[in-house]
């Protein structure tokens, strides 16, 4: 038993080592894409979801593609790709294209906006508020994706404007 204790101690003190800095790092790099994605964007925007990309749904810690009719926002067009490889939204032609969480998943189960629902996007509070069909107000906290697989998926299956 000594002899394993001994043998282990290294592996074990180097685990309990690069855990914590793997952590930090990730948090950091995750506030990052929110002040670039969310906070700094200062988007305030109402619309109509048109329709929620379901087939992701197993993917990207649970992140949708949701195309939203815009009623009324602050930005007309925006598309931060070239600038950020992690992003919260596209909005061209009075359509809005957002990578979220909140969409339900269309069973029931997870609730969340679903489509036909208004939505109400205030970036700056990292907030969202959904009206469903039946008056019900619910809402949710906003994040960005920070990873490139979503991005690459969406370019790929979506983003046609």
């Amino acid at each position: 038993m000594k002899q394993f204790i001994r043998q282990a101690r290294i592996p074990l003190l180097v685990f309990f080592i690069i855990t914590p800095i793997v952590f930090y790092i990730q948090i950091k790099n995750d506030r990052a894409a929110d002040k670039f994605g969310l906070d700094d964007l200062n988007l305030r925007l109402t619309g109509v979801v048109d329709s929620i990309d379901r087939t992701q749904a197993g993917n990207y810690s649970g992140y949708r593609t949701v195309r939203i009719k815009i009623i009324s926002s602050n930005i007309k067009t925006y598309d931060a790709r070239r600038v950020s490889p992690c992003y919260f939204c596209m909005i061209r032609n009075g359509i809005a294209e957002i990578y979220d969480q909140s969409a339900s998943d269309g069973t029931g189960y997870n609730g969340g906006y679903d489509i036909g629902d208004t939505i109400k996007i205030n970036s700056r509070q990292r907030m969202i508020w959904w009206k469903n069909k039946k008056d019900q107000i619910d809402s949710s906290v906003l994040s960005v994706y920070n990873g490139e697989e979503l991005y690459i998926y969406a370019e790929k299956y979506h983003q046609k404007f």
